[in-house]
């Protein structure tokens, strides 16, 4: 779906359900709106992990992504995550020891209050004998535990965020550059379920709160 039929629906939508004369479901808006709703879609999907919605974002899956050369620190390894990082799926790194090098090792993710209780587990750290380590990630990095190897190189598969939609016809707010079409990304389906989320938020920032939950029933059911 094009970005100016993704905005005809939406006004479509508005239209038929909000009855204010004061407010224009004007393009800005729309673009904003639609850019925070499809990250909550996403997140919604993620989190619940329904079998039928994580099809609607398989297009937004990176898969083994060299993420370059990372840095020792302590007991571990730091590698950068990639700008558009959204939610981890698996990994595993290339390590190297004395005597053997470019060993797959498979990462396996813990949580850093876990800290404690992996590390000083035996058999929860890294073995080359069963070709796994652990790992964790926060503060935009990846840091692999290492014990007795060198982590050279880490690819990761993960999930980025949607890219930002546009509409060309308004100036942007810091009034530098005019706006651009630029069509949302997925299947139709889920920019359909987007968009019905879009005229939802618009109607309770906007709209008549005590229209909400009926306006509500009206955009989900409108086809």
């Amino acid at each position: 779906m094009d970005i100016l039929t993704a905005y005809t629906r939406f006004l479509l939508k508005t239209n038929r359900n909000f009855k204010s004369n004061n407010v224009t479901a004007d393009k800005p808006r729309f673009v904003q709106i639609y850019n925070e709703e499809q990250v909550r879609r996403v997140n919604f999907i993620l989190d619940n992990k329904n079998d039928d919605d994580i099809r609607e974002i398989q297009e937004l899956i990176v898969s083994q992504a060299d993420l370059g050369t990372g840095t020792k620190k302590g007991d571990r390894y730091e590698f950068d995550l990639p700008e558009d990082f959204m939610e981890y799926s698996s990994a595993y790194a290339k390590v190297s020891t004395k005597k053997c090098k470019d060993i797959k090792v498979n990462l396996w993710e813990f949580k850093d209050f876990n800290y404690s209780e992996v590390i000083g587990d035996k058999n929860a750290t890294s073995s080359l004998e069963f070709r796994e380590a652990p790992m964790t990630i926060s503060g935009g990095k990846i840091q692999v535990f290492d014990e007795g190897f060198s982590v050279d190189k880490v690819y990761l598969t993960y999930y980025r965020y949607p890219k930002d939609i546009d509409i060309e016809g308004y100036i942007k707010i810091d009034g530098s550059t005019t706006s651009t079409n630029v069509d949302p990304e997925l299947d139709n389906e889920f920019i359909d379920k987007v968009i019905s989320m879009c005229a939802e938020s618009y109607f309770r920032q906007y709209g008549d709160p005590n229209q909400v939950q009926i306006n509500k029933d009206r955009i989900l059911n409108d086809h």
